[in-house]
């Protein structure tokens, strides 16, 4: 009778396990050549995406792609493409904790690139609509919103305010493109296939144009200091361009001690002169053109003493000091102390009464405040 049970109990686990499959494609194992894709359009994007593992069939060994697809199976689908792995805490109501799609929630919100409703829902199981994706790939590869690019679309009238921006980012983009008839349908349900497909070129987008912000730092007569972000592995002088005018100014090299360190870029700058500095690296797209400008002592006494006027112009009128401004004062006193002679003459003198006040008046704030708790 016991072994009776046990085998009943297997039977009853492999049949669960088998509804399961059925059910949820991103579960079950797809065949190696799918047999309904044979004439379809995305065949070749959805086999490769089947090949490399960011989507799977169903357990017939079917892809359906012409089946809508749901909010879990796309974030699923993202974390796959692009490699989202890091998860953080989630609580949203209906996303039960141990549920197959609970980890991939949990990445796709540490990606940053989905939050849930505001009634703190994520509704896993809904059909993703072709705007909801468009905002997420906008996210996905930090695109920039440009809702006249959505006026292209014959239906651009009926598009959302909170998505139309993100449409356009992505038509412009040649990501998410429309109908042969010219519309777009945002609330439309887009399908399995059109998933792989706008996913495939956003993967291409992403691994083409990362968005480079650079920096410049510790100017000099023989070069500067560049950091940029994310990291990117410059190391060659033919990775730059820096140019004074229309004339090019000869880099004579670029150097740093480990990847994503910051740079130490040489070459011959003039005084009181700017200078533009043009990155490129294939697979990465710098924000815009960096300026360089090589000042006189004059000009750099008159910056440094400037920062300082700034910083003591932010502080509060001495009679409303408290002692939470102690930390402020103590700044802007130590950048005061911290310029030159020449310098601390170019900082105005009611700045320099207001400081001086500013510390005494911290000190008595302080001295009360000792006194009371004694």
């Amino acid at each position: 009778m016991m072994l009776l049970l046990k085998k009943h109990k297997l039977v009853s686990i492999l049949t669960i396990m088998a509804i399961l499959f059925a059910f949820h494609p991103t579960m079950s194992f797809a065949a190696t050549e799918l047999s309904d894709i044979s004439d379809h359009w995305a065949k070749e994007q959805i086999q490769s995406w089947v090949d490399s593992g960011y989507i799977k069939g169903y357990s017939d060994g079917t892809f359906k792609p012409d089946n809508n697809i749901t909010r879990a199976e796309f974030m699923t689908m993202v974390n796959n493409a692009y490699g989202y792995t890091e998860k953080t805490d989630i609580d949203y109501t209906d996303v039960a904790e141990g549920s197959w799609y609970a980890d991939a929630v949990a990445a796709a919100k540490a990606a940053g690139y989905i939050a849930g409703y505001p009634d703190n829902t994520m509704k896993p199981n809904n059909p993703i609509t072709r705007q909801e994706a468009a905002v997420m790939v906008a996210r996905i590869d930090a695109l920039t919103s440009d809702e006249a690019a959505a006026g292209q679309f014959t239906d651009a009238a009926s598009i959302p305010s909170w998505s139309k921006g993100a449409i356009g980012a992505n038509a412009k983009a040649e990501i998410f493109n429309g109908y042969p008839d010219g519309t777009y349908k945002a609330e439309n349900n887009i399908l399995r296939s059109e998933s792989v497909v706008a996913l495939s070129k956003a993967k291409a987008y992403s691994d083409n144009h990362v968005q480079v912000t650079g920096t410049v730092t510790d100017v000099t007569t023989t070069g500067f200091k560049l950091t940029l972000s994310p990291q990117v592995n410059l190391l060659l002088p033919e990775n730059i361009a820096l140019t004074q005018g229309d004339d090019s100014v000869t880099v004579s090299a670029i150097t740093t001690a480990d990847f994503g360190a910051t740079y130490t870029v040489e070459a011959a700058l003039e005084e009181g002169q700017t200078y533009k500095l043009n990155l490129s690296k294939e697979g990465y797209v710098f924000d815009k053109n960096i300026t360089v400008t090589m000042m006189t002592e004059e000009q750099r006494d008159e910056a440094a003493a400037d920062a300082v006027n700034a910083q003591i112009e932010a502080l509060p009128a001495v009679d409303e000091l408290t002692v939470d401004d102690e930390d402020a004062v103590s700044d802007a006193k130590a950048a005061y102390d911290a310029l030159t002679e020449a310098q601390k003459e170019l900082v105005s003198s009611e700045n320099k009464t207001k400081m001086n006040d500013a510390v005494t008046k911290i000190d008595e704030l302080q001295s009360d405040t000792n006194q009371t708790e004694e």
